[in-house]
């Protein structure tokens, strides 16, 4: 395409190196770490409280397990985000296949968070109240306090695997930058 010369953004023949600039600060801004510890400290609570069979799911050696993944998982995240600050500190920017590690651990982790708080709330018959996903509402809720929360936060992140790049293609950004592929 043609731009008239005043309207271009820094040097001719650079857009590409621009964009994936753009592109790996995109990735490592959706991964909120903050976010991923909240809702792990959330299922944490409601696998406390919620029980079966007179014991709660959080002694349930498959519910364990699970936590234990995920645990290693927020470690991993909090490493890979580390590591891409340190590269954005030293590089001024993040590297784009780093990037690509961290937006791809980060969003499936929140997935497999989420969804291990839904397998939690299914013991309750998990009720779908959507008017209780909608600020301001003063309804009685039916299960724990965070069904709401955990159901419209489940729907929310499955797009992102999707926005910022899929996960297919971070997938490609490291198999290429890492394997040469």
């Amino acid at each position: 395409m043609r731009v008239p010369l005043e309207n271009r953004i820094g040097e001719e023949n650079k857009g590409w190196t621009y964009a994936k600039f753009l592109l790996a600060n995109e990735r490592v801004g959706n991964v909120d770490v903050a976010k991923i510890e909240s809702y792990l400290a959330q299922v944490r609570r409601l696998l406390d409280e919620t029980k079966e069979g007179g014991k709660a799911l959080a002694d349930d050696p498959l519910f364990q397990r699970r936590l234990a993944e995920l645990e290693v998982g927020l470690a991993t995240v909090k490493a890979l985000m580390a590591d891409q600050l340190a590269a954005a500190r030293t590089n001024g920017a993040p590297s784009l296949m780093g990037a690509a590690a961290l937006k791809l651990r980060g969003t499936e982790l929140v997935q497999a968070i989420l969804q291990t708080g839904l397998d939690a709330l299914g013991r309750h018959g998990m009720v779908y109240q959507s008017n209780a996903l909608y600020a301001g509402w003063n309804g009685e809720l039916i299960g724990p306090e965070e069904s709401a929360d955990i159901i419209y936060e489940h729907l929310y992140r499955r797009a992102a695997t999707i926005y910022g790049g899929s996960s297919e293609v971070q997938k490609n950004i490291i198999a290429k930058g890492a394997l040469g592929l």
